[in-house]
Formats: C-alpha cells, structure tokens, sequence
C-alpha cells in the first residue's frame, strides 16, 4: 500500500509539473499572439489598443496567480509551511493528504466547497523549486459559477502574496 500511495503521490507531483509546463506554452503563445497582433494592427493602421479577451487571459493567467517560485531548500521550507497554513485557513474540505511534496483536501462535495491542492514541484537541474496551488469547485452548474466568483479570485490571488511572493503585474 505505501508504495501505490507513493505512487500516487509521484503521479500527482508529474501532473502538476505537467500542468504548469502547459501554461508557460501559453503563456508564450499568448505573447506571440499579441506581438503578432500589434504588428498586423501597426501594419494595417489600425487602433492599437489590445484586445479585451487578451488582456483578461493575461490576467487570470494560472501561472501569475498560482505559481510561487523559491531559489533554495530554506526559502521552499518556509514557503511550504505558510501554503499548509494557507490551505487550511482557505479550503471548506478536510485535509485529506500532508506530506513533503503534496497538500490535498478532500474533494468538493457541496457547490460552495473549496478543494485546495499545493504540489512541490522540484527538477534535478535546478535548485530550489516551485509551489504550484490548485483550486476545486464542485462540477455542478452552481459549482462552476462559484469558482468563477470573486471570493475565489481573492483565493487564487492571495497564494502568492501570503507565501511572500510579490504579485506579478496583468
């Protein structure tokens, strides 16, 4: 059993190291797209302002929002203590799973459940690494228009500030 949950926990270390590796291929192509696009406007004389749908893309962007970097072993410690604590004082579910490199509570159950997973996400060439925080809402309707809402984005976007980390500008 220890080591299909070990397993497990592997997986759901991978996934999320998955998951910000996609983000960051967003993140460029969205860069791309906007420089594509000021140059098609400035090309074609045309107002330069960005597109609406772009900028709010930006600005929920789940890397700017959920993802905390740390440049060595003593900074991660400290920051993994504090999203134990964010997690705790954030999530409606229980604490479901606490170890080295994964924080999860229990899955969202009511439509103003608030389920929180913390991963630690290090690489064998670099030093220190880097906390990436999930958030759940129940797949319901009401679920999906909760985690839309903005006590959820004051959720999302206080990980960073409460772990010390600055937040990144739109």
């Amino acid at each position: 059993f220890l080591k299909d949950i070990e397993g497990t926990r592997q997986q759901l270390k991978d996934s999320y190291a998955t998951i910000i590796r996609k983000e960051q291929d967003k993140e460029q192509i969205r860069a791309k797209y906007a420089a594509d696009l000021a140059r098609f406007r400035d090309l074609k004389n045309l107002n330069p302002d960005i597109d609406e749908k772009a900028r709010e893309a930006r600005r929920r962007s789940l890397l700017l929002e959920t993802v905390v970097p740390c440049a060595d072993q003593k900074s991660c410690d400290d920051a993994w203590l504090k999203a134990e604590e964010y997690v705790r004082a954030n999530a409606t579910t229980r604490l479901q799973m606490l170890a080295e490199s994964i924080i999860m509570t229990a899955a969202p159950v009511k439509d103003k459940d608030i389920t929180l997973t913390v991963s630690r996400i290090t690489e064998k060439d670099r030093p220190g690494a880097q906390l990436f925080m999930d958030l759940q809402c129940k797949e319901s309707p009401r679920g999906r228009d909760f985690c839309e809402s903005e006590e959820i984005n004051r959720i999302r976007s206080g990980f960073r500030v409460y772990l010390g980390a600055a937040p990144e500008a739109p």
